[in-house]
């Protein structure tokens, strides 16, 4: 995982564009996410060439979405809880400089 992403935005669905209530959060092969509501929408509406796959909406990509490895109920209820994890800015603070550059 590209640990620049901001993490709320690795947890919030492709399709309705919110932060699924629990886990878990479903992917392409690209590892765009979706929950559980929209990928049956997914799979209704654009079923692709694979059976039981859907196609991506932002890749374009037709198969067989899988459950995210990295979400789990835990953090999802972290990010939702403190949605500015990971952003000192957010809080008003600056990173700690370098001691010695180091």
């Amino acid at each position: 995982m590209d640990h620049t992403i901001h993490w709320a935005t690795v947890a919030k669905c492709s399709l309705c564009g919110n932060i699924p209530e629990c886990a878990p959060l479903f992917q392409c092969s690209l590892q765009h996410p979706y929950c559980y509501d929209c990928l049956a929408d997914l799979k209704k509406r654009y079923k692709g060439s694979i059976k039981g796959g859907a196609t991506c909406i932002i890749c374009k990509r037709s198969g067989v979405f899988q459950p995210s490895p990295n979400i789990n109920n835990h953090f999802l209820k972290k990010v939702k809880a403190r949605p500015g994890i990971g952003r000192h800015c957010r809080y008003h603070t600056t990173p700690t400089p370098a001691v010695n550059g180091r």
